[in-house]
């Protein structure tokens, strides 16, 4: 059995997830290839997709002016927006992206925006070649937008999209809907969705009418990565005294509105610590907006790119806060309760699937900063429910979110796909 899996880059949290899956399916001794827009990585398993690579000079010209145009359109389109709604993406780029080299038995997608374009990709694959989908976001299933915010269009055809700055009937996001529609007639296409949450989206949206399977399969994580340490340890190399509390958190992108972090320095304003030491410890892009305005002190790690340093940090917490207002699934929520860490944030998305409330961590049910203090207090407060929400986290990710066992069930899934093809 071969099985090419698709993302745009290897970095984000849709690349981790990714990642992570072909990982687990190697493990099943699937032979694979994992395709990306970026290079470099060391692994023979993993190759770069640049259609742009093999043109002459000329070429590569004309389809980069092409595509700034392209994006100035979009740009357009979205810019008076963007503060709200993080990303609107069309189907069809000004450039094709025909498969790279033979077809294997099933093709997997991840997150391929900006990247790949719909209709030269998905025509370039043979009609009776299962495609299996995993799905980070609502993206695969909308006339653009990543998260639909309420909009409840994509169910029956999206026009009038409230994230473009010229709603209309044939708007961009009428375009990306159509063409979707058509690249996706006809197709054995199988459906992942990473979360409960994600799944009844998917199958509420007509452009999956014809889908042959739509089901919730969680991204696994390495138990052997994400594992408890000593927190005394773990703070001290990160420069923070044993007996400080630790507020956690970390996005690609602090600024991004829906990880909600203007709640959390909100929220912070409110946190009751009984009179403890607490300070906050973030990884990601630097907010000096954050640091700036937090009532309680603040370091910030930057960008944590390896596995072993990340779980180092998650052990340096106490709790770890996921303030998202729209969450697909919460992958570091699951690195925290792997790691032991109980997590707090909403009752949003796909979070509910990794913290179940009053058990591996606390949901608030209102979208709000002061609901958001409550349950942080109450945690930094209550040394022993910390500490048995804690333990829970470490028995829930590996009941439910194991490598081996995750990579078994997608096997299961490519055996099933196969036969019925």
């Amino acid at each position: 059995m071969r099985v090419h899996f698709f993302n745009t880059t290897l970095h984000g949290g849709a690349a981790i997830g990714a990642m992570r899956q072909f990982d687990s399916i190697l493990r099943q001794n699937v032979e694979g290839t994992f395709y990306s827009r970026d290079a470099n990585f060391e692994s023979s398993d993993y190759a770069t997709y640049n259609p742009w690579l093999h043109l002459g000079l000329g070429k590569k010209v004309f389809k980069w002016l092409a595509v700034r145009n392209h994006y100035r359109h979009i740009e357009a389109h979205t810019a008076k927006l963007r503060n709200v709604y993080e990303k609107f993406t069309p189907a069809q780029l000004p450039y094709v992206t025909p498969y790279p080299g033979q077809v294997p038995d099933i093709v997997h997608l991840h997150w391929i925006s900006d990247w790949l374009d719909f209709p030269s990709f998905f025509a370039s694959i043979p009609v009776h070649v299962p495609i299996v989908w995993s799905l980070h976001d609502m993206f695969p299933f909308t006339g653009g937008c990543h998260y639909n915010w309420g909009c409840e269009k994509f169910k029956t055809s999206c026009h009038h999209c409230p994230q473009l700055t010229f709603p209309a009937e044939n708007d961009l996001s009428a375009k990306g809907f159509a063409t979707k529609m058509k690249v996706f007639a006809n197709r054995k296409l199988y459906v992942l969705a990473n979360s409960n949450w994600m799944a009844q989206k998917a199958k509420e949206s007509s452009l999956f009418v014809n889908a042959r399977s739509i089901e919730a399969l969680h991204l696994p994580i390495d138990a052997a990565m994400y594992r408890p340490m000593s927190k005394a340890e773990c703070k001290t190399k990160l420069g923070i005294a044993p007996d400080t509390l630790v507020i956690a958190f970390g996005a690609e992108r602090v600024s991004n509105y829906r990880k909600g972090f203007d709640l959390l320095i909100e929220a912070l304003r409110h946190v009751d610590t009984g009179n403890k030491k607490v300070q906050v410890l973030y990884f990601g892009h630097q907010s000096i907006e954050l640091e700036a305005s937090s009532p309680l002190p603040v370091t910030a790690l930057g960008f944590v790119s390896s596995g072993y340093r990340q779980a180092e940090v998650y052990n340096a917490a106490d709790v770890f806060v996921v303030p998202s207002r729209e969450e697909a699934f919460g992958q570091t929520a699951l690195e925290s309760i792997a790691s032991g860490v109980p997590v707090v944030g909403f009752r949003v998305g796909g979070l509910p699937d990794v913290v179940i409330n009053e058990e591996t961590g606390l949901l608030a049910a209102e979208t709000t900063a002061l609901a958001l203090a409550d349950k942080l207090s109450r945690l930094l407060v209550d040394t022993k429910l910390r500490n048995q929400l804690g333990a829970n986290g470490i028995l829930h990710a590996k009941n439910n979110f194991d490598m081996i066992n995750q990579g078994r069930k997608l096997s299961e899934l490519y055996q099933k796909v196969l036969a019925e093809s």
